[in-house]
């Protein structure tokens, strides 16, 4: 049966306004770092981070609730190294074989993860998901898809 686009929107009353970010939080997310990843320009190493997790905890968050509050995020954590990446087959035989990936600054990470966290959130305590909603979604395996099907 066809359902217009319409009929899946669902009105909401509140507003999303993310609220300020602790220092637990991160914290949190830089034990959440896995060492030895890459990290793109403007970087700390992720081992050396976890090292100073405590020094730079404050100044992050701070600098995190400034660009949530201005909606500007700084022109640093947009920087990103672009590097190919090897997919297949044999290295040199052809450029399909590769891919481009982009290495962006592990503090925009960090604060992309705080911002998805609240959004998420919020999206979950409105019941704005679609109830067969599983990619993308904790808790919400794409094989619960293949069981309600």
């Amino acid at each position: 049966v066809y359902k217009s686009p319409s009929e899946y929107l669902t009105p909401i009353t509140n507003t999303f306004y993310p609220f300020s970010i602790t220092l637990s939080e991160v914290e949190t997310q830089i034990s959440n770092l896995k060492p030895g990843k890459s990290v793109g320009p403007y970087s700390l190493p992720i081992n050396i981070l976890k090292i100073v997790t405590n020094v730079v905890s404050v100044p992050l968050a701070s600098l995190f609730n400034i660009s949530i509050s201005s909606g500007v995020v700084p022109e640093k954590f947009k920087a990103a190294n672009n590097i190919l990446v090897h997919k297949k087959s044999h290295k040199f035989s052809n450029f399909s074989n590769y891919r481009f990936t982009s290495l962006l600054s592990i503090f925009n990470k960090i604060l992309e993860k705080l911002i998805s966290n609240r959004l998420l959130k919020f999206l979950e305590k409105e019941s704005l998901f679609f109830n067969a909603q599983f990619g993308f979604r904790p808790k919400h395996s794409t094989n619960y898809a293949i069981l309600i099907a």
